[in-house]
């Protein structure tokens, strides 16, 4: 069966689809069988993986449900022998989307910028985090500070973040950050992952890193 892994935070703006592309291409890199499902009315991934098909670059299969989420699909491509992972990019502040997709997931991986307000926001993570696992036990969540800056600040959020959720079972903040850079901002025109435009950067190194960082996890809880 496959792996229904849900990138999901409670906020927007946290880098969501850009994880969510990122970290497909890196496990199709490794030769896990996935399929993409695109939640976000925005179809931010949608519409990079169109650019993607049209530049020629080896790819996936991507589903776009913009408008709603259905049960009955997602169980369908766990069922699928020919799939490894399903990746459900999810959209920020749509919460009925989002608990829809996260209660029929194994885990939830969960970028969380280092801002202040960002970390202000990680109460609210850690309570729908700790909601969510009542209802449904069987989720792992993992967290990562993404848009990382040199300065204290980043530390700080992952230090905050691990301190709140020290005692909630399941749940892991990853060693893993993705550094603020342009390479991030830049990586996605023509459909190319960062691991195409700067395969050398330290985006696409800490990308790398991430993704084995999350199937050591998964593998872990099996």
């Amino acid at each position: 069966m496959a792996t229904i892994l849900s990138v999901a935070t409670q906020k927007g703006g946290t880098g969501k689809s850009t994880t969510a592309i990122n970290v497909a291409c890196a496990l199709e890199t490794a030769g896990y069988r996935i399929k993409v499902v695109d939640t976000d009315p925005q179809v931010t991934f949608s519409k990079w993986f169109k650019q993607r098909r049209k530049s020629g670059r080896n790819g996936f299969d991507v589903v776009s449900i913009a408008k709603g989420f259905l049960a009955e699909e997602l169980e369908a491509m766990r069922a699928d022998p020919k799939l490894d992972m399903v990746i459900v990019d999810c959209p920020g502040n749509i919460e009925d989307i989002t608990r829809a997709a996260v209660q029929l997931s194994d885990a939830v991986l969960s970028p969380l910028r280092p801002s202040a307000i960002d970390r202000m926001h990680s109460v609210d993570t850690a309570r729908f985090i700790i909601d969510m696992r009542k209802a449904y036990p069987q989720l792992q969540f993992l967290l990562f500070i993404n848009a990382a800056m040199r300065w204290n600040i980043s530390k700080e959020a992952a230090e905050t973040t691990r301190q709140i959720l020290k005692n909630v079972e399941h749940t892991t903040v990853l060693k893993a950050e993705i550094p603020l850079t342009a390479a991030i901002a830049e990586f996605c025109d023509g459909g190319a992952s960062i691991f195409e435009y700067a395969p050398g950067s330290a985006s696409a190194k800490a990308y790398m890193k991430l993704t084995k960082e999350m199937i050591a996890c998964l593998a872990a809880e099996k």
